[in-house]
């Protein structure tokens, strides 16, 4: 849980047992939007997310350039912001309204279209 202020901002979980991303969707149904963000661009690192406005959740996943050797983002992009669907939740986070509102206008947070073909 992280606190702003004394504040609950958001509550991140992560998974005990391996959950895709495609497996998610099949569940609990299509997200609002796909994020597609370099944490750090000079290294091409990735965070992916699938973003859901009405349950003001999303699922996250992280992966370092220099431990694969590609570079997802750029993968996810090109494929017209879609994100493989083989790809393994490493969190999930609640946030709340306060601070979700601001969370599908970012500037890397597209339209859900999709997974990519595999």
């Amino acid at each position: 849980m992280i606190f702003v202020n004394n504040t609950l901002v958001y509550i991140l979980l992560t998974p005990n047992y391996p959950i895709t991303f495609g497996e998610v969707v099949e569940k609990i149904g299509e997200p609002d939007f796909i994020g597609a963000d370099l944490s750090v661009p000079e290294t091409r690192d990735c965070v992916a997310k699938l973003i859901w406005l009405d349950r003001q959740m999303q699922v996250i996943y992280y992966e370092f350039h220099r431990s694969s050797g590609r570079d997802l983002c750029g993968e996810i992009i090109d494929a017209g912001n879609k994100p493989p669907s083989d790809l393994i939740v490493h969190n999930v986070m609640y946030l709340l309204p306060d601070y979700f509102k601001d969370v599908p206008v970012h500037n890397h947070h597209y339209p859900w279209q999709g997974f990519a073909e595999p």
